[in-house]
């Protein structure tokens, strides 16, 4: 006997199929052509070099990503258009048939014909990797991992597309809703911490929009998969899954209370048209603030903020309405109602009214401390033990500065300044992190207490990479006229190993904040990462130490000149066919990038060439790569090689700078 409660309903199913089984077709010859036909063209011309492939991922990973996202999103619009038209609407409602059965029967063709495309795509390249050894480095756990990952989300963007489509009425918004709903949490986080950071002593904005945000959004995880060369990890598919369910259900409810009447309007539901409304208006306005932030005025910032938000506004109020005739007392007091609560959010949070920016943790409540420049060693804490230093009189400088900091609050940033970022690990578990910027011409007495300390140089010059066995030592030097010298000799290894250690310990803050005046960098080939390097796969590899070798190394460079190494380690004054060097005023007010500065007209800025060997000499040793300074160099060696650098009228040579006058 038939059981009367199964949904599938023969007629639907064939109707479907026969109206929509183009989205399977395209879908499967989209995958095909995307990744098996990828890895034939890979395989059929040998004398082509590839990159290793160690993953589905690196294969025609652009058509993948292209077809992946919009092919499933597409059909939920397709496959549910008839909801959105009204003549369509009320003749599939009038049919004997029950909502939940057209529902069930409708997600259920978009599944059958969105995963098949996917499995038949992975098994060919399956068949592929089998019978080509280029592919050898493929194991069947990255088949199947490709398999599940891409036919989760492949089903998440299916039903998230149909669960958007049941809250609005036409299917031009369900397409448009459903990718910006996909990217909102992370873009909205972004939004709200960039403007927290500009009202907010001490917000880490940088942090927190690093902080792994994207896992917040499908599309930008799916992005991500070529860049980090993997799959979605177990736990984020299961999460997935279960969303879709959750989706799935949720989308079924919306469509059994949906009124009919609602096709062709932009949102179904009357409660949620004032939350798409003011939603709109939020975005809009923190867009437009972060807009206008680049100059950096409250002036322009304050204008961002109302333009934004007026714009968002009637425009959400617009589409609602389906025109632009909209203007009442009703829609304007709406609006001054608005302004009223987002003004009184804004003095709350600019006059600090939870103590946020003078929050400091108490001596003991601190279990260890992290000071620097570098978020990226912050953000691999697991990665990174030693990153929390808890030696007491650290972290008695640490909070100093924080202390003085808290003061120097700031009406706009400094055009040119360094971020310091301040982490504290609390006894309870807990991080207070915090961000300050500091002009490169302030001077701070505390900052000179953490930088100058051996604590802070062991972390920022990585000195326990200096304390591991070495293969080599390799110098590259930062002009293009010299090859990179490797130094194997043991016994030379550990003489440059405590030079090293003694040149950084002598380091003064001045020395650290000119980042721009380098020789090169010396890239430290310890055993560790070698044998890393050979039991990994390229996107898996430990990035090699790598120290600067500041010009401030006197000792480190005369013992690469006892030693032979100097000359090819690094350009001097004999290499240097011709010098020219020009002044650029505009340049305290306005940041030019040395090349840049030369490549435009110099009608205005009289270019000089110096020929005196001391003073090429001089320029030498004291240019940098970049930084402040009005004065810009161009070098040209013997080989027609160029290089160029920046100086500030203190490092000139004076018989040049009254030229300029």
């Amino acid at each position: 006997m038939k059981l009367k409660t199964f949904f599938f309903n023969k007629g639907i199913q064939k109707q479907n199929v026969k109206q929509h089984g183009w989205i399977g077709i395209v879908y499967l010859v989209g995958l095909l052509f995307a990744l098996p036909l990828q890895m034939l063209l890979m395989t059929s011309n040998e004398e082509v070099m590839h990159e290793p492939v160690d993953n589905l991922f690196q294969i025609g990973f652009a058509s993948q990503l292209f077809f992946i996202l919009f092919l499933p999103v597409l059909a939920g619009i397709v496959i549910f258009r008839y909801i959105q038209t009204k003549s369509s609407s009320d003749i599939i409602h009038s049919l004997p048939i029950r909502r939940k059965d057209l529902y069930l029967n409708h997600i259920f063709t978009g599944l059958m014909l969105l995963l098949p495309p996917v499995w038949l795509s992975a098994l060919s390249a399956a068949v592929i990797t089998n019978t080509h050894s280029f592919f050898e480095s493929i194991s069947s756990g990255d088949i199947w991992g490709w398999v599940f990952a891409i036919s989760i989300m492949t089903m998440f963007l299916y039903v998230f597309s149909v669960m958007v489509g049941m809250v609005t009425g036409m299917s031009t918004a369900q397409g448009v809703l459903t990718f910006i709903l996909l990217v909102l949490p992370p873009a909205l986080f972004f939004l709200i911490t960039a403007s927290l950071s500009r009202y907010l002593h001490g917000f880490p904005a940088s942090y927190y929009s690093s902080e792994n945000i994207t896992s917040w959004s499908p599309v930008m995880k799916l992005t991500e998969l070529d860049y980090n060369n993997m799959s979605l990890p177990i736990t984020e598919l299961i999460i997935y899954f279960l969303l879709t369910i959750v989706f799935g259900v949720a989308a079924y409810f919306l469509y059994k209370i949906r009124p009919l009447e609602t096709a062709g309007q932009a949102i179904a539901f009357q409660p949620l048209k004032p939350i798409f409304k003011y939603g709109v208006t939020f975005c809009s306005m923190l867009v437009g603030a972060v807009y206008f932030q680049r100059f950096n005025t409250y002036g322009w910032i304050g204008f961002g903020y109302i333009a934004g938000a007026l714009i968002g506004f009637f425009v959400a109020e617009m589409i609602i309405q389906k025109t632009w005739r909209i203007w009442s007392g009703k829609l304007l007091k709406g609006f001054a109602i608005y302004a009223g609560i987002i003004v009184i959010v804004g003095i709350g949070i600019n006059t600090d009214v939870m103590g946020y920016e003078k929050a400091i943790p108490s001596k003991n409540e601190i279990e260890g401390v992290y000071f620097g420049e570098n978020l990226q060693q912050l953000m691999n804490e697991d990665e990174n033990k030693e990153i929390y230093a808890n030696d007491q009189r650290y972290i008695q400088n640490v909070r100093a500065f924080h202390d003085e900091m808290i003061d120097k609050k700031q009406q706009t940033k400094p055009r040119q300044s360094r971020r310091y970022i301040v982490s504290y690990k609390l006894d309870n578990g807990e991080q207070l992190v915090r961000e300050y910027s500091v002009s490169n011409n302030e001077k701070i007495d505390s900052l000179a207490a953490v930088m100058e300390s051996e604590t802070y140089k062991r972390s920022r010059f990585q000195l326990s990479e200096l304390d591991k066995p070495m293969e080599s030592i390799v110098i590259a030097p930062h002009v293009p006229t010299r090859d990179n010298v490797t130094i194997s000799n043991p016994k030379e290894i550990e003489e440059i190993r405590q030079l090293l250690k003694y040149e950084i310990s002598r380091l003064t803050i001045d020395d650290m904040l000119e980042n721009g005046k380098n020789w090169g960098h010396i890239i430290l080939n310890t055993e560790e990462n070698i044998e890393n390097a050979k039991s990994q796969p390229y996107a898996y590899r430990q990035e090699r130490p790598v120290m600067m070798w500041k010009k401030t190394f006197d000792e480190f460079e005369s013992w690469l000149q006892a030693h032979g190494y100097l000359e090819k380690a690094r350009v001097t004054p004999k290499d240097i066919q011709s010098l020219e060097v020009v002044n650029v005023p505009d340049a305290a007010h306005q940041q030019y990038f040395p090349d840049q500065v030369f490549m435009r007209s110099t009608d205005n800025n009289p270019i000089i060439e110096v020929k005196d060997s001391q003073a090429v000499e001089n320029i030498l040793n004291n240019y940098s790569e970049h930084g402040d300074g009005t004065y810009f160099c161009r070098f040209i060696t013997d080989s027609r090689e160029e290089f160029y650098g920046v100086l500030t009228e203190d490092e000139v040579p004076e018989e040049i700078v009254t030229q300029f006058k």
